[in-house]
């Protein structure tokens, strides 16, 4: 099993686990995420932390979009990539994945990864 850091960002907001992974990856502060993910959702009309926003996102910072396999679970996924950083997007959750290391501000690892994005 991969190792698992709980890491989360202040202020902590409810459900903000895609502004947690992204502070995380971009070492930005909570609210500069925050503001950039509200800019991109305004231009588009999308919530800030939904798809086709953090898509966007991930776009903008050149960020990679990474194949993966069907079923792979956070900690499967995390296995797998032992080195590099990754904004990983799974079952109505979002985490960081930073050479193999799951950082989360819960226990993840068993959920199913919808796709990822390498970030560097």
């Amino acid at each position: 099993m991969s190792k698992i850091v709980y890491k989360e960002i202040e202020p902590k907001a409810h459900g903000d686990c895609v502004i947690n992974a992204l502070c995380i990856l971009t070492g930005n502060p909570w609210r500069v995420v925050y503001k950039e993910l509200c800019n991109i959702g305004f231009k588009i009309c999308d919530m800030p932390d939904c798809n086709r926003t953090t898509d966007e996102y991930c776009k903008k910072k050149k960020w990679v979009k990474t194949p993966v396999r069907r079923c792979m679970t956070v900690n499967e996924f995390a296995e797998i990539n032992a080195s590099g950083a990754f904004f990983v997007l799974a079952e109505n959750h979002a985490c960081a994945v930073i050479d193999g290391v799951i950082l989360d501000e819960i226990n993840s690892s068993k959920y199913k990864v919808r796709y990822a994005f390498k970030a560097r």
